[in-house]
């Protein structure tokens, strides 16, 4: 499925990121105003290609795709976690 992928535009959490995903003939205006109203104000991101069983950083696929075939979007939350670390640590 070719998808269309929206982030929110400030994180709630550092680090934390939400992200809203609609078929790609659809728009963030699609989605009803109340989970937009949630979400917060949204950047279109990227649009990709996604398919059952795919893996993918920071994505459930199959999640995103159960979503999408239910309501017609997809909310996805994704945390990042970046660690520094001394050489004689790794």
């Amino acid at each position: 499925m070719h998808v269309k992928i929206f982030k929110a535009r400030t994180p709630q959490v550092p680090g934390k990121f939400t992200f809203l995903v609609v078929p790609i003939e659809k728009d963030a205006d699609s989605v009803p105003a109340n989970i937009r109203n949630k979400l917060g104000e949204l950047v279109e991101f990227k649009h990709l290609d996604i398919r059952p069983g795919e893996k993918r950083i920071g994505a459930n696929v199959d999640k995103i795709l159960r979503q999408i075939n239910k309501n017609g979007y997809a909310i996805q939350r994704t945390e990042v976690n970046i660690r520094e670390y001394a050489m004689g640590d790794i």
